[in-house]
């Protein structure tokens, strides 16, 4: 659904509504448009420094900034949150949505972010699959300017403004037991009619994860790129209970007393204050970064022989995300105050920023496609790191393996069932979507296929490779999408 800019919108719950209602000198039942207006005005974009919780938000502004008297409005999302909310601004129109689905159908796909998604699965903000599309990042809030004219719209960024990791940590920002949360929250999203009827052929016997990537890819708006989206499906499935609650980035303290494989552990995440920290945040950072380097030659050495000119850059492109990523950390890093909070590594950095919010939104939107309610207990119970005892203290991950492996096994190259990944792959591969399959993919290359196939000691990549590919072109061909 297209919001208009005009009308108010809360996705989300409050953590501090008492406290702000204090601060602000409002009255205990002030309603919630109202309290939001009064924050917006007293705090303008600071705003989600203030307001706390898990939310997305349009919030119309009667009063203008200048002297032009035109209308206004501020969006924006909280520091942490598990809610997705998109753009578009041209000189045609100016359009919000908390869904992809409402810009992606018959649009034109962005080469680029396809490109991201098969080199390192996941869509860094601003970027998206469509286009001229833009989603927001966590903790960003912007005021925009709309008028309409003869031609169009004239649409006008104001300012924005996006919170650093320290902010929100040093905010306390992931949730407040004290505080019972307001919910303003519209209705759960139900699946269509479409989707009711993939869910109950899915329920009907054994979970298959092959019959299941359409679906998912549905749900999510974009291909289906990790075994975990499916495992998460499979176990939504299997619980008959109406809520599903998340324990995802749910993060633990551990401190000098404990062992030293603890302490390792800890280190590979975040350091804390004390002598020696730059060093081995610089050991860890570079680390990092050799890593990532070989992460990519072993793709590119995968993936690249079967990607055409579209995506011939993407290895490349890949790489400049992640030096832009290292030196908004680094730029981060150079005013993150030791003491107050856990001194994080990049790669603890990368996580809070992009993994873990963009992991949270697929869980809200497979959750609440099969008509669930969600509750994040890293959100609502809290992870910012506080000083104990002076030790070196670390925000280590205790259940946070789905952005890198699954636990159950759903493919298997051995299978010889009439309908399996690999099969469909290849056939894709001969008889793909033209208009974008068949434009980055090298099509009737069996040989190249095969060879993919047959990489037993890199299952995960071309699993991952069979899945994107094969979700990429449900998704354009059945949507009629193009480059």
């Amino acid at each position: 659904m297209i919001c208009d800019h005009n009308s108010f919108l809360f996705d989300g719950y409050l953590t501090n509504r008492q406290s702000l209602t204090q601060e602000l000198e409002l009255a205990a039942d002030t309603p919630l448009q109202t309290l939001l207006k009064a924050a917006f005005k007293a705090w303008k974009l600071d705003f989600n420094q203030k307001v706390l919780g898990d939310y997305r938000l349009i919030l119309p502004i009667e009063e203008s900034s200048d002297k032009s008297n035109l209308p206004e409005c501020f969006i924006a999302c909280s520091g942490f949150s598990s809610y997705r909310l998109f753009y578009k601004s041209n000189e045609a129109e100016f359009a919000l949505s908390p869904s992809m689905n409402d810009f992606i159908t018959g649009a034109e796909l962005d080469a680029d972010a396809i490109g991201q998604l098969f080199t390192q699965s996941y869509l860094v903000p601003p970027l998206t699959l469509v286009k001229g599309v833009r989603q927001f990042a966590n903790g960003e809030s912007q005021i925009w300017q709309i008028a309409s004219g003869q031609t169009g719209i004239k649409a006008k960024c104001l300012a924005h403004k996006t919170l650093s990791l320290q902010e929100k940590l040093c905010l306390n920002q992931l949730g407040s037991q004290a505080a019972k949360p307001e919910c303003a929250q519209r209705e759960n999203k139900q699946a269509s009619v479409k989707e009711d009827e993939a869910i109950g052929l899915l329920k009907e016997g054994k979970f298959n994860a092959f019959m299941a990537l359409p679906l998912v890819s549905r749900l999510l708006s974009e291909p289906v790129t990790q075994l975990g989206q499916l495992c998460l499906l499979d176990n939504l499935m299997a619980d008959s209970s109406e809520a599903y609650q998340s324990k995802t980035g749910l993060y633990r303290l551990q401190g000098q007393a404990e062992s030293t494989q603890s302490q390792v552990a800890a280190l590979s995440c975040g350091v804390g204050t004390g002598l020696g920290v730059a060093s081995q945040l610089a050991e860890l950072n570079q680390a990092w970064d050799k890593n990532a380097l070989l992460d990519i030659k072993s793709l590119k050495s995968l993936y690249g022989p079967l990607f055409k000119s579209g995506l011939s850059q993407a290895f490349k492109q890949q790489r400049q995300t992640q030096l832009k990523l290292r030196q908004e950390y680094q730029t981060q890093m150079l005013s993150f105050h030791q003491g107050q909070v856990t001194t994080p590594s990049f790669e603890l950095w990368l996580d809070l920023t992009v993994r873990l919010p963009n992991q949270w939104q697929q869980e809200r939107l497979l959750a609440e496609g099969l008509g669930k309610e969600v509750q994040f207990v890293a959100l609502t119970h809290g992870f910012a790191a506080r000083a104990v005892e002076q030790s070196v203290l670390a925000l280590i991950p205790n259940d946070n393996q789905w952005l890198k492996t699954a636990s159950k096994v759903y493919f298997d190259p051995q299978d010889d069932s009439l309908v399996n990944l690999y099969d469909a792959m290849q056939r894709l591969m001969l008889h793909g979507y033209k208009p974008v399959t068949h434009s980055l993919l090298k099509v009737a290359a069996p040989p190249l296929t095969a060879k993919l196939i047959k990489q037993q000691n890199k299952r995960s990549q071309v699993d991952a490779f069979c899945m994107k590919s094969l979700t990429l072109d449900h998704l354009s061909r059945h949507l009629g999408c193009s480059l």
